[in-house]
């Protein structure tokens, strides 16, 4: 974690004071917990997984449709933290699938659920396919997995074989422990005791339709607050998360490929702990409708990917060589690398998308900066438009029946829910960059 400090420009942790604080109450609430981490093998998802693990839970399943992703958190995991006594699995699925309903209907309920599944790319908007599939994760899946988690899917009759035996009975599900209680308390039989949702600092006056998704599903989360207590989180980018441009960095540098980056889009970064740290704090402290951000200070300062890029190439032993164009650091990279100097090409941002500045919050939203160290929280009401809402579900519902739709359907939807969208249309996407 120091290394990735150091890379985004900082030497402290974020969070240290509120955990040191808080952890006797953390580490209770999760060693009497069951736990459902949806989208659990991404990068914030498996940082999560771990920072639960290591209290111990009563039961931690981990939901994801990449296997190979979940196969290394399952071997990470056991090299670092070893074993628990609780129930500890981990399920390659789809969270909107037959099979994820049937692991409810199995698992009997959760106490806790968390959704960090979401396509988190600006450049996932440049084609009406992908942007209708953000739609699916960001808003439509979250809909899904609110209310299992609110209402579980009641176990169905096994069927019988064609002889009238009955077919074998599922594997035995893990412990509940205090689900009696659970329920004399008021809660549904299965029902959990909270929702998590990750969101994202672009939700704040989005300027992509990335954010502008997460907006929304916020929007669709405040209703659902109404039956269900729910928090989430918005924060900075995710150092060295997967597909990142950080992470991007990586892959070149072992590929011995140019770097590419803007040199003009400052951003705030937290290492992936520290991602994990947070939702974790929101899911378990949080009030309903709560969303938690980091507070800036000096600990959390903006800094331009080109110079995360320097600083990572100057600890790899190698000098940045900026180059004039994308054409001249791919011909010059053997050359170059020769003499110890990595070929780099700068440039200043004209893709959609991007957004001038980061916040985590906009002043129309109520704030509580008293109760955490290093934590804002914002103070949210049940507003939300019912007719809006269900004219959003009306016209996706409408569009995926048609067949075929274009993205500017898809955009002017999303101007219907958020009139004031800052949508910055530059004719130019991510992926037509190096």
């Amino acid at each position: 974690m120091n290394d990735v400090l150091q890379l985004i420009g900082r030497d402290q942790a974020l969070f240290e004071a509120d955990l040191a604080r808080h952890e006797s109450l953390l580490s209770e609430l999760v060693a009497n917990g069951r736990f459902l981490v949806i989208g659990g093998a991404g990068s914030i998802g498996q940082a999560v997984a771990r920072e639960i693990f290591k209290r111990r839970p009563r039961a931690l399943h981990v939901v994801d449709i990449s296997e190979n992703n979940l196969v290394e958190l399952v071997r990470d995991i056991r090299s670092t933290l070893g074993y628990i006594e609780g129930d500890f699995r981990t399920f390659a699925i789809d969270c909107g699938s037959v099979e994820f309903g049937a692991l409810l209907r199995w698992a009997g309920g959760y106490d806790y659920v968390l959704n960090l599944s979401a396509l988190k790319h600006v450049r996932s908007e440049k084609d009406p396919f992908t942007l209708m599939r953000m739609v699916d994760v960001n808003i439509l899946n979250t809909i899904a997995t609110l209310a299992a988690a609110a209402h579980p899917p009641l176990p169905r009759p096994l069927p019988r074989g064609g002889g009238g035996e009955v077919s074998p009975p599922l594997p035995s599900p893990p412990p509940q422990g205090g689900r009696g209680q659970e329920v004399a308390a008021g809660r549904g039989q299965g029902g959990a005791r909270k929702y998590f949702c990750v969101s994202t600092d672009k939700a704040a006056n989005p300027a992509n339709m990335m954010g502008a998704s997460k907006r929304i599903m916020e929007m669709f989360l405040m209703r659902a607050s109404l039956e269900l207590p729910i928090s989430t989180a918005r924060f900075a980018n995710v150092a060295f998360s997967d597909g990142s441009l950080l992470h991007g960095f990586n892959q070149r540098f072992a590929k011995r490929q140019p770097f590419s980056a803007p040199n003009d889009v400052r951003r705030y970064f937290v290492t992936p702990q520290e991602s994990g740290e947070l939702c974790l704090l929101s899911c378990l402290l949080g009030e309903n409708r709560d969303i938690f951000f980091p507070k800036l200070s000096e600990k959390l300062h903006l800094i331009t990917f080109a110079e995360i890029a320097r600083r990572y190439l100057r600890a790899q032993g190698y000098e940045p060589y900026e180059c004039a164009s994308e054409a001249e650091a791919r011909d010059c990279v053997a050359e170059r690398l020769a003499r110890k100097q990595w070929p780099c090409y700068f440039f200043a941002s004209d893709t959609t998308g991007e957004k001038d500045f980061e916040e985590f919050y906009t002043e129309r939203e109520v704030l509580d900066m008293d109760r955490f160290a290093s934590i804002g929280v914002i103070k949210n009401e049940p507003d939300f438009e019912p007719a809006k809402l269900e004219l959003f579900l009306e016209r996706i519902a409408a569009l995926k029946a048609r067949g075929i739709w274009e993205r500017d359907e898809l955009v002017e939807l999303f101007h219907t829910m958020i009139p004031e969208f800052g949508h910055k249309e530059m004719g130019k996407f991510l992926d037509d960059k190096m």
